[in-house]
């Protein structure tokens, strides 16, 4: 009984996670978000911190679709604290969406911030997964300073860790063209 318990649990975590998958891509936030609610606390009732945080992760992405960064922001980062709290190297890719969001906020000091928590926190080897996605973060600071040798280095070094990844660099700006465009503008 406890195992069919468990599996009907484990079949209806599923069906939760698919659903709100599927309404989300379909743009049916509403029904996307009930089903991410859903889905967390049943984790939460089951003690799982691993299913929680995936939970978290969709309720964070239905939050950013629909524009509201503060409340993605803090469901990435209430994610990334689970997956910490397990030893999951899974921790520093939420925490790597929090980077974006500052990122794409323009906000330099909270994107350093993150980018310093992440790297001073996680254990070397666990980071090496996402040192590109790290190198490409701290372009915007490097900017903000002006510092075109340190970017060109840092393009270069992002490329380098991509490619020993077996990954294209194609979006990777070039150092040439941030030279040029800082100043021509």
């Amino acid at each position: 009984e406890l195992y069919g318990r468990a599996g009907s649990r484990l079949g209806e975590s599923q069906a939760l996670l698919g659903l709100g998958g599927i309404a989300q891509d379909r743009g049916d936030l509403d029904t996307a978000e009930q089903a991410f609610s859903e889905l967390k606390l049943l984790f939460q009732g089951l003690g799982s911190h691993l299913g929680a945080s995936q939970a978290l992760s969709g309720l964070a992405e239905v939050a950013h679709l629909r524009g509201n960064l503060d409340v993605a922001c803090s469901r990435h980062e209430e994610a990334g604290l689970l997956l910490e709290s397990i030893g999951s190297a899974g921790a520093i890719d939420t925490k790597l969406r929090v980077a974006l969001i500052h990122a794409t906020r323009h906000d330099l000091e909270a994107l350093e911030r993150c980018l310093h928590r992440i790297e001073s926190r996680a254990q070397p080897q666990l980071l090496e997964p996402w040192r590109s996605q790290l190198l490409v973060f701290r372009l915007p600071l490097i900017a903000r300073r002006q510092d075109w040798t340190a970017w060109d280095r840092t393009v270069d070094q992002a490329r380098e860790q991509l490619a020993r990844r077996g990954g294209s660099a194609r979006g990777i700006a070039s150092g040439s063209s941030a030279s040029s465009a800082s100043s021509n503008g």
